[in-house]
């Protein structure tokens, strides 16, 4: 978002034509390409944009076989069958590339569920009895998917095509939620740059059904995430990509609010 005007929607404002991507690239590599979304497809135009995308197949909500519901969304572990499903099936001779964005844990935080019962307790009071409700929904879907991810990662653990898994998030949860832990944590407020961008902050984990290079990237912003991806697969990379692999060791963080120098320095 960081070159797009303030406020903008990057798919319904910008999108209109093909693009190329991560997944076109791939295409171009030989790969089947395949996205999946648990919910609706008209969600942010993405049943405009994801042929845009280059992709060969579009699972929605309906077209999903695994769609169990935690509160009222399709649950991480259906989410993750579906991956699964799709790679049983796949042309055995074709590799896959699978970009999956999930419902799960969603907000908001604050109903009570028939088939949902928050297992995560806090060890400290919040400044109010919502703000503790809030929170231990919204860390208790959070070990869910950690669950989830594990069955994922069980799975592949057990066959020999050599896979990479990627997981990171897009963005944190509300105030509500994010503040009371960072006042647990200790974390004294002020009006620097470094501590309102711990906001913004998300994981991401590379995982791989065989040996690769261990490593622990303290900072890295999204837009690098793909050229990551193709280096750690040994896949040639586009001259974009390849100018985005230097950047990133100038600038490891580009942001719509800040950049980050490879020092550590916030601008």
């Amino acid at each position: 978002m960081a070159f797009l005007p303030q406020g903008s929607v990057a798919y319904q404002q910008y999108i209109h034509e093909e693009k190329p991507n991560l997944a076109s690239w791939l295409e171009s590599l030989g790969y089947a390409t395949a996205a999946l979304h648990p919910f609706n497809a008209s969600g942010w135009d993405r049943d405009e944009v994801y042929p845009y995308f280059g992709f060969d197949t579009i699972l929605f909500y309906p077209d999903f076989t695994y769609r169990d519901l935690l509160r009222t969304y399709v649950s991480d572990e259906s989410a993750f069958k579906q991956v699964i499903d799709l790679y049983e099936n796949k042309d055995p001779k074709e590799p896959l590339f699978a970009f999956e964005v999930t419902m799960q844990n969603h907000g908001g935080y604050y109903n009570e569920y028939d088939n949902f019962t928050p297992d995560i307790s806090l060890g400290f009071e919040p400044e109010s009895a919502s703000e503790k409700r809030y929170t231990q929904q919204y860390l208790s879907l959070v070990k869910k998917t950690d669950e989830a991810f594990e069955m994922l990662i069980d799975y592949f653990s057990g066959e020999e095509e050599k896979t990479i898994i990627v997981m990171f998030g897009d963005h944190q949860p509300t105030d509500i939620i994010a503040e009371p832990i960072l006042e647990y944590c200790g974390t004294e407020e002020d009006d620097s740059l470094e501590y309102g961008q711990q906001r913004y902050i998300t994981p991401f984990v590379i995982w791989a059904n065989y040996d690769i290079e261990e490593m622990e990237i303290q900072r890295l912003s999204a837009n690098y995430l793909s050229a990551l991806i193709l280096d750690v697969a040994g896949l040639p990379k586009t001259g974009y990509q390849e100018f985005l692999s230097d950047l990133s060791q100038v600038l490891p963080v580009i942001t719509a609010n800040v950049y980050i120098d490879s020092e550590g320095n916030y601008y």
